[in-house]
């Protein structure tokens, strides 16, 4: 009995050392509630000490949960488990929290049901080719903007200059060096994970960006009004793929250079994308922006940029308009968003604002929806940004409108119709040659995980829950317009 005594007086002279280690250093490191705890424990006894001391077991291990769950997450897309395990051993010392997908059926499951700030993805996939799920991420407004780096064993320069125009931001090709993974991992997080103010290269981020617009719109009155404009360089995944990143980071700083000094707008411009650069104009007129990123334009068109043994000419299209404050600023990039379309679809360096914008592609929507409230705010709001919008309300008017009108843009469609539920429509409509590439949105209150996965599976583009958010989507709907409109 004297060892076991010996060895649990050990123990507790053990337990009370890392209590006053935690106790003295806690409020440090910002954990004040936990040196507390640590020092009521100090005073148990018994019982009562081994109980209090599980507690604390557990609520340490939930701090530790909420600190993993703030690390970046990236998602790796891969079949190969060597491979996945030789990223998560490089990428979680340095700070990153790294998930694993076998496929692309379980990446859309991880995809909706964690925060994910990266993905990595092979292109050859046990289920499906990774290139249709790299479009597929690049098109829907949740994920356009989580930046994709490919890690295949893809030689073919073709195919990785699909990659890169589909939307993935670098083509790293198997086997690769553990440096140079890192390195491009940590060079595509700065503008896509900073959240507060400064960027780089004198930008804001778009939290920083909102952040102004609320502030404006606090001092608002009845005559305040502010314009919004866009910015994209031309063809920059493809300079970005012939000369490398290098090459594209110096020329998106110049651009972020020439928009501050030229334009006179330092405080207000954000880097929303890689390479577009959106301009918040507080009681600026939409005509007198236009003719200064006009007067932009004919410069940036006539200058040769220089850096190392390559020289080469840019330019980029833009679009702006104005706007009174009762519109959100997220709405407001999707509309100019619109124009900005229609300028890169008429072949790039063009300049569009709204008011010469009449000529603009009125775009149809087919809206199945039986309920007259949730129809009613629908139709409202997509017909304040220009579209029209056809609602029907039964599962065979579907199928009718589209066989005499197959130019629809989009299909807004519940799951729960009269006559013809919406699963058996999409069906239908993936069947029809002359109607099978219209973009369908499911929009439903049949939120499980089967009836998602089973809606995706049958061919839906999007899937959304009621109650839904009109904002968002109007974004989605405007991201798959953008997407069938041709290069």
């Amino acid at each position: 009995m004297g060892y076991l005594d010996t060895n649990r007086d050990q123990a507790l002279e053990t337990i009370r050392n890392i209590l006053h280690t935690i106790k003295n250093t806690a409020h440090a490191y910002g954990y004040t509630e936990i040196g507390q705890i640590a020092e009521e424990i100090d005073h148990y006894e018994g019982d009562d000490l081994v109980m209090a001391l599980n507690e604390f077991i557990e609520e340490l291990e939930g701090v530790l949960g909420e600190q993993e769950e703030q690390k970046p997450t990236i998602l790796i897309i891969d079949d190969d488990d060597l491979t996945t395990e030789l990223v998560k051993t490089v990428l979680a010392p340095e700070g990153f929290r790294v998930i694993v997908a076998e496929s692309s059926h379980k990446a859309r499951l991880q995809l909706a049901e964690n925060r994910i700030d990266m993905v990595l993805m092979d292109i050859v996939l046990p289920d499906a080719d990774g290139r249709k799920l790299l479009e597929v991420l690049k098109s829907r407004t949740e994920t356009l903007s989580i930046p994709v780096l490919v890690l295949s064993e893809e030689a073919n320069p073709a195919v990785q200059k699909e990659c890169l125009e589909i939307g993935a931001r670098e083509f790293i090709v198997k086997p690769f060096e553990i440096d140079r993974l890192v390195s491009s991992v940590q060079e595509h997080f700065p503008a896509d994970t900073k959240t507060n103010e400064q960027l780089i290269d004198g930008t804001i981020s778009k939290n920083g960006m909102i952040k102004k617009f609320k502030m404006e719109k606090s001092r608002s009155t009845e005559d305040s009004y502010y314009s919004l404009a866009i910015i994209k360089i031309d063809n920059f995944q493809s300079i970005n793929y012939e000369y490398g990143q290098e090459i594209g980071n110096k020329i998106i700083n110049q651009y972020a250079e020439w928009i501050k000094k030229k334009l006179d707008v330092k405080k207000h411009i954000c880097q929303w994308y890689t390479n577009e650069f959106v301009l918040f104009l507080p009681q600026c007129k939409e005509a007198g922006i236009g003719q200064k990123i006009k007067d932009l334009l004919d410069f940036v068109k006539d200058y040769e940029l220089e850096y190392k043994d390559v020289k080469l000419k840019t330019t980029f299209s833009a679009g702006c308009r104005q706007f009174e404050y009762d519109s959100h600023i997220d709405d407001a990039y999707v509309s100019v968003s619109n124009i900005i379309n229609e300028a890169q679809k008429r072949g790039g360096a063009q300049i569009l604002c709204s008011h010469k914008c009449g000529q603009l592609p009125v775009h149809q929507v087919l809206l199945a929806e039986k309920d007259q409230i949730v129809s009613s705010l629908i139709i409202h709001r997509l017909e304040r940004e220009n579209y029209r919008v056809e609602h029907v309300q039964s599962g065979p008017e579907v199928l009718e409108k589209l066989h005499e009108n197959p130019s629809f843009s989009i299909v807004i469609l519940d799951v729960k119709l009269p006559e013809m539920g919406g699963f058996e429509i999409i069906e239908k409509i993936r069947n029809d040659p002359r109607i099978q590439n219209i973009p369908v949105i499911i929009l439903t209150a049949m939120g499980k995980e089967h009836d998602v996965i089973h809606g995706l599976e049958i061919g839906a583009n999007d899937y959304m829950l009621k109650p839904f958010s009109p904002r968002e989507l109007l974004a989605r709907v405007q991201r798959f317009v953008r997407q069938s409109i041709p290069a």
